[in-house]
């Protein structure tokens, strides 16, 4: 549910939608409800007795994110509630005039509609939180199972690195382009991982634009946007996916991101198989829709629980005998609809090796890298210099260089990068000076 004010958008922080059974989860608003708490507001409202009431109903935490931001009077804002129908006005108390002390009774009446509020409008807005990037081995566990957005950022050029995370879920970085970490290989895995909805489109053999029209037959979502259900009055919500439409070179590309939250004027989200982890794109409030992007439709997750599978078929080793990352063989059951024969539980960053349609493992691992998601499906890179140099930047690094996500030890040292493994090296007697990414000589 939202409800214009000012320009601004409120969305509440835990919604049981009636027109789609929207799921119950944290939602972005534009502003918190500190205008009830603090600032000009009616006299009397931050008498002890109010505070007492309040504060056993949120706790200290919540009414120090209430006290952060000074918005427009209490009397202001209780008329404008109770016009729009989310407070009703007590008969003992019809009205708020200014300047005029509450009574206890009315006092407390306005810290339990407090309550309602907060339980409704909590969970403010923050633009995402830039960090240094740091490959996911190194980077803390409180970081990576934060509710909230954590960007770290993608090195030009590197592959299978975590540029941000969202409710637990990373994106992972690549170079735009052929690689593993496409757009809706990022989109199944929030909803398969947070919702434990199915997938939305084969990455494989599908366009992310796919996810739209397959999505509106399945009970597990609900589509907006043009053709689909009607946007007015609703507005995208953190956890849903935005597909988008457009051409490169002539050809027919589709994109999809999950967002992560919402202002009066854009709409933020987290990606894959782009330059940067995160964007945002701009919202029009009074058309309920985008402004500028080709945007095909917004999905959202019901909360229905999926069926579970059923005599599905084993495809033995997906793409051919060899090595898979655990997150591979989970995408891929995924996407096909099917089963893998597996020896042990999967771990997402562990390696697995297929032979004879059954997997087993190979080695555990902290960081496993795809490159390709029809052949050669996961390497360990840990401590492997060249573990997230993509493939077209195969070729020679300098120890020093930072190029292309490569990480050598020995400045006099050439390495050579063959599709994310160190395959030789060579000792530069004179030394070795980065140059360009990938062709690199001995000084």
């Amino acid at each position: 549910m939202s409800t214009p004010l000012s320009g601004f958008r409120f969305h509440s922080s835990s919604r049981k939608d009636s027109e789609t059974g929207g799921v119950t989860r944290p939602r972005s608003v534009s502003f918190s409800l500190a205008s009830l708490v603090s600032g000009d507001g009616v006299k009397g409202l931050e008498t002890a007795t109010w505070w007492l009431s309040v504060h056993r109903c949120l706790g200290s935490a919540v009414l120090t994110r209430l006290r952060t931001l000074a918005l427009k009077p209490a009397k202001a804002l209780f008329s404008f509630f109770v016009q729009a129908g989310i407070l009703t006005r007590p008969a003992f108390h019809p009205a708020v005039p200014e300047g005029i002390a509450m009574s206890r009774t009315t006092r407390r009446f306005l810290a339990l509609q407090a309550c309602a509020l907060a339980t409704l409008f909590s969970g403010c807005f923050t633009d995402p939180r830039e960090l240094a990037n740091t490959p996911m081995e190194n980077s803390s566990q409180h970081e990576l199972s934060s509710l909230e957005l954590v960007v770290y950022g993608c090195p030009p050029g590197a592959v299978g690195v975590v540029g941000a995370t969202f409710m637990g879920v990373p994106a992972y970085c690549q170079p735009s382009g052929g690689g593993y970490y496409q757009c809706d290989e990022l989109g199944n895995r929030f909803m398969r991982d947070v919702y434990q909805h199915p997938a939305l489109d084969n990455v494989v053999t599908d366009l992310a634009d796919a996810m739209c029209p397959n999505a509106a037959n399945m009970p597990e979502y609900s589509v907006w946007g043009p053709g689909y259900r009607d946007t007015t009055g609703k507005a995208p919500l953190p956890g849903d996916l935005i597909v988008f439409s457009g051409s490169l070179n002539g050809l027919a590309i589709a994109h999809v991101a999950v967002v992560t939250g919402m202002d009066a004027e854009n709409v933020y989200f987290m990606q894959q198989n782009m330059d940067a982890p995160t964007g945002s794109t701009s919202w029009d409030a009074d058309k309920s829709w985008f402004s500028k992007s080709k945007v095909l439709c917004w999905i959202h997750p019901e909360p229905v629980a999926s069926p579970p599978p059923a005599n599905l078929q084993d495809r033995g080793c997906f793409n051919g005998e060899g090595d898979y990352c655990g997150l591979g063989i989970v995408d891929h059951e995924g996407w096909y609809g099917c089963r893998a024969n597996v020896t042990s539980p999967v771990s997402y960053d562990n390696v697995y090796s297929c032979s004879n349609g059954v997997f087993s493992l190979k080695s555990t691992c902290s960081n496993c890298v795809a490159q390709r998601y029809t052949s050669a499906l996961g390497y360990c890179a840990d401590n492997d210099p060249c573990g997230h140099v993509f493939r077209y930047s195969n070729g020679t690094y300098c120890g020093s260089s930072t190029d292309n996500g490569f990480a050598g030890t020995d400045a006099n040292t050439l390495y050579t990068c063959t599709d994310g493994i160190l395959t030789a090296t060579s000792a530069c007697s004179e030394g070795c000076t980065p140059q360009k990414g990938g062709s690199d000589k001995c000084d």
